[in-house]
């Protein structure tokens, strides 16, 4: 459980990407109400990058330092 607290810490490091994200959707729900679907399915898409964003450099991070751990052991 330890590990992945860490990891949930790791992405949460990341703020502005999960920002943008959670603006990303919050848009998308009130895009629906007045513009059309592209609108919509365009900040759902770019709301789903900044989270695949997010994800991929709290991974690259715990790559790296685990590569470092193993190289210094």
């Amino acid at each position: 459980m330890g590990d992945f607290s860490e990891f949930l810490k790791a992405v949460l490091s990341h703020w502005g990407w999960l920002t943008a994200g959670v603006i990303g959707l919050l848009l998308s729900g009130r895009i629906g109400l007045v513009w059309n679907d592209k609108a919509k399915i365009g900040c759902i898409v770019i709301a789903i990058g900044c989270f695949i964003v997010a994800l991929y450099l709290a991974l690259a991070e715990q790559y790296r330092a685990l590569n470092e751990y193993l190289r210094s052991g």
